[in-house]
């Protein structure tokens, strides 16, 4: 068994590495992480063969996203599976610890802003479980 192994998410259909990367170090959660650096880990990772990526607005306000999508704009859109939540929106000037909770279209509304590849494959409500 090795990391990159292939395997199915679920019911979803969706074929993903066995081991995944959950991106909110990138946003600089635990401590701030230079753009180079957050890039470099997930190019690193899909090198790797890694193909399942986590990320969420909560994680340094919205910087996890940006950094995601900028990292993985010139791979293949199905080389990998990208994650993200709906829930808690971002709002401009706002500390990413503040809870503003909002509907799901407009958190989804939100998440197509960012430089995120066009779409996401996996939705997960923070409120719910996945959408």
């Amino acid at each position: 068994m090795r990391a990159h192994d292939p395997v199915l998410l679920g019911r979803t259909g969706l074929t993903v590495s066995r081991l995944g990367l959950g991106l909110a170090s990138i946003g600089g959660l635990f401590r701030p992480v230079p753009q180079g650096q957050a890039l470099e880990t997930v190019r690193r990772a899909r090198e790797l063969g890694i193909r399942l990526f986590d990320t969420a607005p909560g994680y340094g306000y919205g910087l996890s996203e940006t950094r995601t999508g900028t990292a993985l704009r010139d791979e293949p859109r199905d080389a990998y599976v990208l994650c993200t939540k709906v829930g808690r929106l971002v709002e401009p000037g706002g500390p990413d610890t503040r809870p503003i909770w909002a509907d799901p279209p407009r958190t989804a509304e939100r998440a197509w802003t960012t430089p995120m590849p066009e779409s996401c494959d996996r939705w997960r409500g923070a409120w719910t479980g996945w959408v």
